[in-house]
């Protein structure tokens, strides 16, 4: 029944563990719109493409041992996006032997889901979370910092992407960029899959083995 602070806790790690690092290298700033001083949006440009370097080095390996070059990483090449927030918010998880740990894959995200059950439906639409607002199922997102109860995911998406488009933050991959309050409604087209991640006595399951120990 501590599925509220268990997402909490391995959220704040993983913040944490990037905290003073590059960062990641797809939240860049908009030089022609945002609050954010000029300053801060030239570091978060010069940050983002040294964050570019150092993830095209690690994802040669596999998630579990791109995690390990992570952690013996200096701070200042330290590099993660959704990926490899969520590998190390899992990897708290694990350590810490927290139950019913579920990984949300979405084709443009992934994000952690801690659940006081053994079962979540293998997909479903990001609209489709309001059907567990009665379920003790809380959200662990690090990449987004978003920590709130599942049916609630969507809100807090439109908050915080709202939040980062009003300071001129965008989103951007190999195939667009665009400011963050257009990019979360990719979160709401297609189907979010769930894999588990540890079973009830929080071990690890072979899903969890498999997400390790493939790339990206």
């Amino acid at each position: 029944m501590n599925e509220m602070t268990n997402a909490q806790l391995m959220l704040t790690y993983a913040r944490n563990f990037f905290k003073g690092s590059l960062k990641t290298d797809n939240k860049v700033f908009s030089m022609n719109y945002g609050l954010a001083s000029p300053e801060r949006k030239q570091k978060r440009l010069d940050d983002a493409k040294k964050a570019s370097a150092a993830l095209r080095r690690s994802r040669l390996y596999n998630n579990i041992d791109a995690l390990s070059l992570l952690c013996s990483a200096p701070l200042e090449e330290k590099a993660g996006n959704c990926n490899e927030y969520t590998c190390v918010s899992l990897q708290l998880g694990m350590a810490m032997e927290f139950p019913n740990i579920w990984l949300a894959v979405h084709d443009c995200h992934v994000f952690l889901v801690l659940a006081n059950e053994s079962e979540l439906k293998s997909e479903l639409a990001l609209k489709e979370f309001n059907q567990y607002r009665n379920d003790d199922l809380w959200v662990c997102d690090p990449w987004f910092n978003i920590h709130c109860r599942l049916d609630m995911y969507g809100p807090m998406a439109i908050v915080q992407s709202s939040r980062w488009s009003i300071a001129g933050k965008e989103i951007c991959s190999d195939y667009f960029q665009e400011p963050a309050n257009q990019w979360y409604l990719r979160l709401f087209a297609g189907k979010i899959r769930f894999l588990r991640m540890t079973d009830s006595a929080g071990v690890a399951t072979r899903d969890c083995n498999d997400f390790l120990t493939v790339w990206d």
